[in-house]
Order: structure tokens, then sequence, then C-alpha cells
């Protein structure tokens, strides 16, 4: 049950990272892993703590999700 319940929280993760890499302007989306600060406008996702808790029926479980979207931009580039 554990491995369905990370699958069914990463998902919530993925399709986050997939709605902000439609975005225009946004070269790059982190979502939890290591990165360089290359290729700006970038965005990072970070999942939060977040409570799990057993449902009244029985093989269910209830999980709030929570994360953060960080958005790293430069404000002057490079006169080539």
């Amino acid at each position: 049950m554990l491995i369905g319940s990370y699958n069914s929280y990463k998902a919530v993760f993925d399709a986050v990272k997939s709605a902000v890499q439609t975005k225009n302007g946004i070269k790059t989306v982190v979502l939890g892993e290591q990165f360089a600060m290359g290729l700006l406008p970038k965005a990072i996702i970070n999942a939060e703590m977040s409570q799990v808790k057993q449902t009244v029926l029985g093989e269910m479980v209830e999980a709030k999700v929570r994360g953060s979207i960080v958005s790293v931009i430069s404000w002057l580039e490079p006169k080539y």
C-alpha cells in the first residue's frame, strides 16, 4: 500500500511539473533533484512535509499534499 500511496503522491507533483513546463518563458523545471543555476528562468518545485493518516474506511489513506514553487530569474543578462 505504501508504494501505491507514494506513486499517487508523486503523480500530483509530476502533474504540477507538467503544468509549469507549459508556461511561456520557463526554460527549466526542477522537481526534487539536484540542479545547476544555468538556463534561467528556472522553476524549482519542492514537496513539503505533510501528514498521512489512515481513513475510517480501512484500506485508504488521506494525505494533504503541500509544496512550493520558487522561480529563479536573472535581472541582468550579459551583452555579448
